[in-house]
């Protein structure tokens, strides 16, 4: 890969990681105050237009599209660590179930853990 090229993505990918941090503390803070959809906790409750209007509104698809670009780019430059913020969002958008805290305690718990 030449140089110059080298240099574009690196900054590219800089430029959407900070993107991703701040749309992430965005979403995380609107689902602290009840907004649903982020973690997709209540997907099974309407598996249809409710749910991917929630998807959309909460964040949660723009962080998709954002994480996916991070990787395809970190694939590119040869970096084989996934993006730490992007895979804990992943993680923590698997979480389900019963024993799995709600969307806002798992919003202001995270909003903790980033210190913000």
């Amino acid at each position: 890969m030449h140089q110059k090229r080298r240099d574009r993505l690196e900054t590219a990918l800089g430029d959407l990681e900070a993107e991703f941090r701040t749309r992430l503390i965005e979403a995380l803070r609107r689902c602290e105050r009840g907004a649903w959809g982020l973690f997709g906790q209540n997907d099974h409750i309407d598996p249809g237009r409710m749910r991917d209007e929630a998807y959309a509104s909460s964040g949660a698809q723009k962080l998709d599209e954002l994480g996916s670009e991070i990787t395809q780019i970190r694939e590119e430059l040869g970096m084989t660590e996934p993006y730490s913020l992007h895979a804990q969002f992943l993680e923590k958008r698997s979480l389900k179930g019963q024993n799995a805290l709600g969307e806002a305690r798992l919003a202001s718990a995270w909003l903790q853990e980033l210190n913000v």
